[in-house]
């Protein structure tokens, strides 16, 4: 039988605050009672589970950037500028905090301006 990867849960805000707080056996338990409600032999077919709280991960303290409207009118132009040979790029940097399509989309800028900087010198 071919494996694969379903991701169970994908929560933020309190809900992420309140189910991080359960100890992880709990939480893959209450993902797998999810599933089975939605499709009939989820928990049958589990084999084993990964989760993590990234508001707890140490040298993360959270899963994306949650800009306020302040910070963002102000920061956010002039951290997608270079600064002489640096450039930042990552989800954070973008519109779609949170996920893949913002860090590639905000690195397609970076990568665009370090192009336009090449062609120039």
């Amino acid at each position: 039988m071919k494996k694969g990867v379903i991701q169970g849960v994908y929560n933020f805000g309190a809900n992420a605050a309140k189910f991080s707080a359960l100890p992880r056996e709990e939480r893959i338990n209450k993902a797998l009672s999810v599933g089975e409600t939605l499709h009939k032999g989820y928990r049958r077919d589990f084999e084993t589970g990964f989760n993590t709280a990234w508001h707890l991960e140490p040298h993360n303290l959270g899963g994306w950037a949650s800009w306020s409207d302040e910070a963002l009118a102000k920061n956010y132009a002039p951290l997608n500028e270079p600064h002489g040979r640096i450039v930042l790029a990552g989800e954070h940097l973008s519109h779609l905090t949170g996920w893949m399509a913002g860090a590639i989309e905000s690195s397609w800028l970076q990568i665009e301006k370090i192009h336009q900087m090449a062609m120039a010198s």
